[in-house]
């Protein structure tokens, strides 16, 4: 959970180093635990734990005063079952995060100045910018700006709106009670701005509507306003309701910016990986301009989408899921618009998921290739400044379907148990399902092609080298189970940690 930008971004380095601690508690049986044994453990110097122990304590109180403390009176750690989940912990400290905070005072527009933030919160003006040192370089990646004075975001107000949306939910899943001001029911006529939704019955997607309708109202009330663009017609062509005005009445638009608004909502349906299922609706609208030649979109389509597919999965195995292949073409369009790097849910929480993974680091170079070739070209040129943001956002997509294919870094297992079908047929499926193992006949002729032999006691794998031996007595207990599944994760880890390749990834 902690691994990823929208993290570091967010988060300082103390507020990382308890989450982490307290995603490595909740894995510990109940029980009562000295500080010494944990921070063997975990690695970890008593005096750093202590630390993080004692802060922890405080923050678990903050979120649940009747909870039991972590950190008793004898300096003992108390695991119990009553704990706060690591959801709740992690989005306690996102919360209470100054860059969270500071998002937040800008959309509502409370305060003015960064003086007053800073009194607010009671914090200096010095570390207000030093902990957004990383939010404002990541902004900059996308040409905005924060001005600290006048507590301000500059820049495309379409890129500002997209950082509100992804930043505030990632934070409080839409949840902040000071943006509350519309129900569900009456921001569902928004999605009937377009004639045709890739979202249509999706679970989250009212949700979501009405958390932008609530950024859009707040952006709206301070005068500021998106621009119209005929970009967006790659993805919305004849799809806009004639009602537009009607749809987005809610947000109390002023009606000479009333289309723009509406288009730009309209669009928003498609930005980044939008599509959830096979043989949506719109993907023959879009197939029609990937074929029409002389388009940018036939480039794009003849030059990377194609050629990259068949490379990567082979002309026998060529991807079938068209709902890959149509995402493709949102998250590549997607960047076309804004011609920069922009954010994505996706970027914000995977890009350093697959970091140390060579099969990923691989796919980025096949991807990337493609993509270079194609900035060459004078209606592409753009790519060259979010070249690895777009090559990132193709192999997060691509990568399952990919690493499912391709078995080149895999675990070589073998099972080795007493003469009992029953308990080899539990784990031989359990070991099916893992897509990072391949579960080989024992042949103790073929053990220097085996990572590791999964046995249900030492003594049966006596005469095989201790380092690869795994002893597992327990096939029927899902809890052993899953403990196994943890074993083998980190093994894998191991095998690939270093990539074979320079990593695209930094």
């Amino acid at each position: 959970m902690y691994k990823n930008r929208f993290n570091t971004i967010m988060l300082d380095k103390i507020s990382l180093e308890k989450l982490k601690l307290y995603q490595e508690l909740q894995t510990y049986q109940e029980n009562i635990y000295s500080i010494h044994f944990i921070s063997t453990m975990q690695k970890m110097s008593y005096s750093k734990l202590k630390q993080l122990l004692t802060e922890l304590s405080v923050d678990l109180k903050t979120i649940d005063k009747d909870t039991y403390p972590l950190l008793t009176s004898t300096n003992q750690i108390f695991i119990h079952g009553w704990m706060p989940n690591t959801e709740s912990y992690y989005l306690y400290l996102i919360k209470k995060s100054i860059p969270y905070l500071f998002l937040v005072e800008c959309l509502l527009n409370q305060v003015s100045t960064l003086q007053e933030f800073s009194t607010k919160y009671f914090i200096s003006s010095s570390t207000v910018r030093r902990r957004l040192v990383n939010l404002h370089d990541y902004l900059h990646t996308m040409d905005l700006q924060i001005n600290f004075s006048k507590m301000k975001l500059i820049g495309d107000e379409r890129l500002i709106r997209i950082t509100f949306l992804l930043f505030l939910w990632l934070g409080d899943r839409g949840k902040h009670p000071q943006l509350q001001h519309f129900q569900i029911e009456e921001t569902e006529k928004l999605s009937s701005v377009t004639r045709l939704s890739p979202y249509h019955d999706y679970p989250t997607a009212q949700s979501m509507t009405r958390h932008y309708a609530e950024i859009a109202a707040q952006r709206i009330k301070g005068k500021h306003f998106v621009t119209d663009t005929p970009k967006y017609d790659t993805v919305l062509k004849n799809n806009l309701s004639p009602n537009y005005s009607e749809c987005i009445s809610i947000l109390e638009v002023p009606k000479e910016k009333q289309l723009a608004e509406a288009r730009f909502l309209a669009w928003l349906s498609f930005y980044g990986p939008s599509f959830y299922y096979e043989n949506d609706l719109l993907f023959h609208s879009l197939e029609e301009l990937l074929q029409k030649e002389g388009s940018i979109e036939y480039l794009f389509n003849s030059k990377v989408l194609t050629p990259l597919l068949t490379e990567l999965f082979g002309s026998k195995k060529m991807i079938k899921k068209q709902v890959i292949r149509m995402n493709m073409v949102n998250i590549f369009f997607s960047y076309a618009v804004f011609q920069c790097n922009t954010p994505t849910f996706s970027s914000l929480t995977c890009t350093f998921l697959y970091k140390d993974n060579p099969l990923f680091q691989e796919l980025c170079h096949t991807i990337k290739k493609r993509l270079s070739a194609l900035s060459k070209h004078r209606h592409f040129f753009w790519m060259n400044r979010c070249l690895t943001e777009l090559t990132q956002s193709f192999a997060i997509l691509l990568f399952p379907e990919y690493e499912r294919l391709e078995r080149k870094y895999v675990l070589h297992v073998s099972i080795l148990y007493e003469s009992s079908f029953t308990f080899f047929q539990k784990l031989d499926t359990f070991l099916a399902g893992i897509p990072f193992v391949d579960n080989h006949p024992f042949d103790e002729t073929q053990l220097d092609t085996i990572d590791f032999v999964i046995s249900s006691s030492e003594t049966l794998a006596e005469n095989i080298d201790p380092d690869k031996v795994i002893v597992f007595p327990f096939p029927n207990d899902q809890k052993y189970l899953y403990e196994l599944l943890g074993e083998l994760s980190t093994l894998y880890s191991k095998k690939i940690k270093g990539p074979l390749l320079e990593p695209l990834v930094t």
